[in-house]
């Protein structure tokens, strides 16, 4: 069903590298997070990771926007060696939905006392959740920037031309950690709730797609990818859509310039208006 997440997350391992950042631990809703905050000045800039990834997924990145800006990297429940005896935030085994981790992730930024406004960057299923909390909080919320982020609507689109990959084999899911598939457990609750990205109003969006296929992925994959990315760039009011053109799905990782010249573009936008 939701193959690309279970293609990054055979990807994870490929992905160099630790995270060496000093890290705060807190206790929200009987799960453990880990994050990190560099730099200084507004706006917040908030990294989400992928599925399968910590924060050191984005670490390489943050700090070089250190110099520019808050930035803050963190753990969702369950990575980066954190404790984890519960899959969901809310006790409900169901699945992870975005708006589980867009509350506790607001609830941590005010532990932190970061008040924003925040830029969210999301690779990935954290595509998802940015939206989440840009829904959940948009007073808050001062842009986006999506970096390889699943389309909602991509599965449907994905089945309906039968490219292949669009389901996830059930052996492989019950083979994940529990963190992970609680996550894609909640992924079709998360995106069936962002359907329509119009609802983001206004708000700046920046939608950076891979060009190359994943391992495993078609032609046929990746180019309904790309399509599907750039409608939904389309359909949102403020929308930029960017191709990575020497990328896979991890484009911090193959083209981490393209990802920080954007961000920093973002950073200048919301300057500029607030």
């Amino acid at each position: 069903m939701i193959a690309r997440f279970f293609l990054a997350v055979l990807m994870v391992a490929t992905v160099p590298g630790c995270t060496t950042t000093s890290a705060t631990s807190i206790n929200l809703q009987g799960a453990d997070l880990h994050y990190s905050v560099l730099g200084s000045g507004e706006p917040v800039v908030v990294f989400e990771a992928g599925l399968g990834d910590g924060r050191h997924s984005w670490e390489a990145v943050a700090r070089q926007l250190s110099s520019e800006a808050t930035v803050v990297i963190y753990d969702r429940p369950g990575y980066g060696g954190t404790p984890f005896s519960d899959p969901t935030f809310d006790g409900d085994r169901d699945g992870r939905t975005g708006d589980e981790v867009a509350t506790a992730l607001r609830e941590m930024l005010e532990r932190a006392n970061l008040e924003g406004p925040y830029i969210l960057v999301g690779h990935s299923i954290g595509g998802l959740y940015v939206q989440s909390f840009a829904r959940r909080y948009p007073d808050r919320t001062a842009g986006l920037v999506l970096v390889d982020s699943r389309p909602p609507l991509f599965s449907q689109r994905c089945a309906e031309v039968d490219a292949g990959l669009c389901e996830l084999p059930r052996l492989v899911r019950m083979l994940m950690d529990p963190h992970v598939r609680a996550e894609l457990n909640g992924a079709e609750a998360t995106m069936a709730d962002l359907a329509d990205p119009a609802q983001l109003g206004n708000l700046p969006v920046t939608v950076i797609v891979s060009t190359r296929p994943s391992v495993g992925a078609s032609s046929q994959f990746q180019q309904l990818w790309m399509d599907e990315q750039q409608r939904f760039a389309a359909a949102v009011d403020n929308g930029r859509y960017v191709e990575a053109s020497r990328s896979r799905h991890y484009i911090q990782r193959d083209q981490p310039d393209l990802v920080i010249a954007e961000i920093r573009a973002m950073i200048g936008r919301v300057r500029a208006s607030h």
